[in-house]
This record gives C-alpha cells, structure tokens and sequence, in this order.
C-alpha cells in the first residue's frame, strides 16, 4: 500500500513544483501554474507538511532544492510523464487502435532486426500500435521492471533484477577498419592482434564493453581508445576516416560496409559474441499481442546463420 500522504496532493501539485523548480521562484511557478502566489505558497508548505520535510531551501537568491526535494523531483518527473503517456494512450484508443504493445531494445536489435518484425507484425494487426525505444541494457531492465516497458530485447550483460528472461539469440562481434589499413588485407583476424592499433570504442553502457574489457585483462595488454563513439553508425565513420579501428555488432558493420569505406574483418575468438535476451516482469501475464510479439522475435533464432523467415 501507498504512504496515505500520498493521497492528499495532486497533479496540480506536481507541476507546480516542477515550475517552481524550473523558475527557482514560487512567484514565477505560480504564474506558470495560472495559480496566485499565496496559493502557490500554501500548496507548496502543504506538501512539504504531508511529506514531514522540506523540498526548498528558501534563500535571497531563490528557491533551491533540499535532498529530499531532488528525491521528490526524480519522482515527480516519473509521474507527470506517465501521466502525459496515459493520455496519448487513451487518445489513440478513441482513433481505433486496439491494443499497444511497448517493446525496448538495444541498439543492434532495433536497427537489424526489429523493422522486418514489425513489418510483419503490423500486418497481420493493422489496429495494434507499437511503441519502439532504443535503449542500452541496463536502462531496458529499468523500463521493464516499471512497466515503461512489456518487455525488452537485452544482452547478457546486465543486472536482470527480478525479471523473467528467454533467450533469442546472439550477435556475433566483428572487427571494423577502414581500406586503407594494414588488416584490410586480411578476412580473419584475433583480438590479440589488434590490440597493436588504435581503437575507437563506445560508452561503457555497450554490450562491446565487457568483451574489450575482459579480453585486454587476459591478454594483460591495456587498450589504446582514442575516441569513444555514442553509436555504430559514428564509429564506422571515424573508421572510414582512418582515426582507429573498432570491434562492433557484426550485423551492423556489414550493413555500413555495403556502401563502402570500410572492412569488416571476423573476430576469431570465442567471446565474440554477446547473447541476447528478452525481458519481462511476467511473459505468462503479458497482453496476447505482446506475446505474439515475443514469439516472433524469439522465432527469428538471430545469429543462428539460418534465420527464420518471418510469419505473415
């Protein structure tokens, strides 16, 4: 059960603060909020009554946020916004639409192979719409253990919390570098071997990232990274440019290299490769049309080199 507190503000109350917050003043949160400043001020030293604390920090300067009321933000920012996606929700229900299925996924997952499955999927079920986020691992755990999400499409490498898990697939990793260097050359190469060049990386969020990590402290070799890149795409491109090479998805790579300006070299080590996993709360309680979203992509065998062809 909720704290009773709880049940004696409102939404009113949340944007208020909000705007308060955003203004560093309760005069101009008020005018925001198309409320007077005493009322602004009363409903402000209500919250702060129920809540047993103080949210501000009231000062010549303005208003500034206590540690309780850096807290009270991060939640009241989570609720206003599935407050804002409850109502988007509800106007799509009166334009015909008659289910929704919420699915995030990592980057690989959403550039290769989510765009064929929801092809498939919105062809059979015109009336149903989906709701497609790009996100990291640790971040789809999150969306799904809040409901943001039904389920999720992950790699191994990640804190799975309470979630149930299946898994799909794997990806294989592969070693990028442009045609104009030494290993352009070659087809095949091991990660030992390019531990004598450059490398551009990504964020640690990156499944890529426990493999660079754990294969340069087995090696006992530490990683030269020049730069790190926010996505497969710009780390091709600063491949292309010569900067370094990179270890990236291999679905990615070879999809950038049709067009030119780089090679994609197999990485001939048995970590290459991350498994992916799907994610729920409960896939036993999740919506029939998100179940046979599940089924789909689970259906695909990603990475198995034979690929199902999907359900029409």
């Amino acid at each position: 059960m909720g704290s009773p507190a709880l049940a004696h503000f409102d939404m009113v109350d949340l944007r208020l603060f909000l705007y308060v917050v955003e203004t560093s003043s309760v005069r101009r949160g008020a005018e925001r909020a198309c409320l007077s400043a005493p009322a602004a001020s009363a409903r402000i030293k209500h919250v702060e009554e129920l809540i047993g604390t103080a949210l501000f920090e009231r000062t010549s300067k303005g208003m500034s946020l206590t540690t309780a009321g850096h807290a009270f933000l991060y939640h009241a920012k989570r609720m206003l916004s599935q407050l804002d996606e409850l109502g988007r929700d509800m106007q799509a229900y009166t334009h015909g639409v008659k289910g929704h299925v919420r699915v995030a996924a990592n980057p690989t997952v959403v550039a290769e192979y989510m765009p064929g499955v929801i092809r498939s999927y919105l062809d059979k079920h015109p009336d149903i719409r989906v709701d497609l986020r790009e996100r990291f691992s640790a971040e789809i755990v999150r969306m799904v253990s809040t409901g943001t999400a039904d389920f999720g499409v992950i790699s191994g490498h990640v804190h799975l919390e309470n979630l149930e898990v299946r898994e799909c697939g794997f990806v294989r990793l592969a070693l990028a570098v442009s045609t104009q260097h030494p290993l352009a050359s070659r087809d095949r190469v091991t990660f030992a071997e390019c531990l004598a060049y450059d490398q551009i990386g990504f964020q640690d969020v990156s499944p890529t990232y426990p493999f660079l990590n754990l294969m340069s402290a087995s090696l006992r070799f530490p990683l030269t990274m020049r730069v790190q890149a926010a996505s497969v795409d710009a780390l091709c491109r600063m491949v292309e440019a010569d900067i370094g090479i990179g270890v990236v998805p291999e679905p990615s790579a070879r999809r950038f290299a049709r067009s030119g300006g780089i090679k994609v070299l197999s990485l001939d080590d048995d970590l290459a490769r991350f498994t992916l996993l799907i994610c729920a709360r409960s896939f036993d309680k999740l919506p029939p049309h998100s179940q046979e979203m599940v089924d789909m992509i689970t259906g695909l065998h990603i990475g198995s080199g034979e690929m199902s062809a999907l359900p029409r």
